[in-house]
């Protein structure tokens, strides 16, 4: 399994940011995956543990003040989580499949194109 930190700046408030919440977007369906205490002088940081190789999540935060109200979401980030050895195998494989297929075999029937006397 997988992991991803994501880091962010901290919002501005009327009211005092208490903690923020992170949402991860994977296909349709999003999450609440954690909180993060806002705490001053600290940075702001949340690792995603348990996630799949190889795989796209996306990732949204909101700030909560003391009064408890939630602030906007912040712009979505997308994250791409490491490839395992067999993942890179398998796509490696692929490519070198896709190459011997984009170059056509030659004909062994097919006439020899001369050369040129300039040609080597």
């Amino acid at each position: 399994m997988n992991e991803v930190e994501i880091r962010w700046e901290p919002a501005t408030d009327n009211v005092a940011v208490d903690y923020y919440l992170v949402y991860r977007t994977t296909g349709d369906d999003e999450y609440c995956v954690g909180t993060v205490p806002a705490v001053p002088g600290q940075d702001l940081a949340f690792r995603d543990h348990g996630l799949v190789s190889n795989t796209y999540y996306q990732y949204r935060i909101a700030a909560v003040d003391a009064a408890s109200n939630v602030g906007a979401y912040s712009e979505g980030i997308r994250v791409k989580t490491k490839p395992t050895a067999e993942d890179m195998a398998r796509e490696k494989a692929l490519r070198d499949k896709l190459k011997g297929a984009a170059a056509p075999a030659e004909d062994p029937a097919a006439p020899k194109k001369k050369k040129k006397s300039w040609e080597r």
